[in-house]
């Protein structure tokens, strides 16, 4: 007996492509350090000459378990760090260098993606100064928005109303220093992460920096 396949073909034909399996990931340089870096994944060479406080534009990494090595730019011997990451299909993930040179480590960042509310922005911090005391993040005079923000934490993500503002960064209990990042223009629709690197009273100094998350 003879069965048109025509309607199966036709299904076929029709079928909604599969989804987009491939994760992004970029890389934050974090240490307190002038040195320079290389990043291999799986013995590729994926990004060269990550100076500090640099952060790379997303690319494009097979999801699953991968083995992540760093050299000091230019040189393929004696690695500053060795490590396996775990990347997720469909996502968006910053992996931060982080620590003094003597003891190199990695955070691998979940960062938002999409719109969850058009109308508004969103802002998390993460504080990645070794030797800073307790951290306050707040608005130009004195709108505090996030508080007591230690060595290597991340703060969730707020809800906050696009603009221009002056970000504040300063110690939570203690007089003293106090960072700014002036004229800082928050659009609608978007994820940001404030970053604080470097150290206080040494080099590299303390410093902040602001990025998009997600695109």
């Amino acid at each position: 007996m003879y069965f048109n396949d025509l309607n199966s073909t036709k299904l076929a034909l029709f079928r909604p492509p599969l989804p987009y399996l491939n994760s992004n990931l970029r890389f934050l340089h974090a240490i307190p350090s002038d040195v320079e870096i290389d990043i291999y994944i799986n013995n590729t060479l994926t990004y060269e000459n990550l100076h500090f406080g640099e952060v790379s534009n997303y690319i494009s990494v097979t999801p699953g378990e991968s083995t992540l090595t760093v050299y000091k730019a230019g040189t393929k011997e004696n690695p500053i760090l060795n490590a396996a990451i775990d990347t997720y299909p469909n996502n968006y993930q910053t992996l931060a260098f982080i620590n003094p040179d003597s003891n190199i480590e990695l955070q691998l960042i979940q960062d938002g993606m999409g719109s969850l509310n058009p109308s508004i922005s969103f802002l998390r911090y993460i504080q990645f100064s070794p030797n800073a005391p307790l951290l306050d993040l707040g608005i130009f005079p004195n709108r505090r928005l996030f508080k007591y923000v230690e060595y290597k934490e991340e703060t969730g993500y707020r809800p906050i109303s696009a603009g221009i503002y002056e970000f504040l960064i300063y110690p939570s209990n203690a007089t003293g220093f106090k960072s700014t990042l002036p004229n800082t223009k928050l659009e609608l629709g978007t994820f940001y992460t404030i970053y604080s690197i470097g150290m206080i009273n040494e080099t590299p100094t303390f410093t902040n920096i602001i990025v998009k998350d997600g695109v």
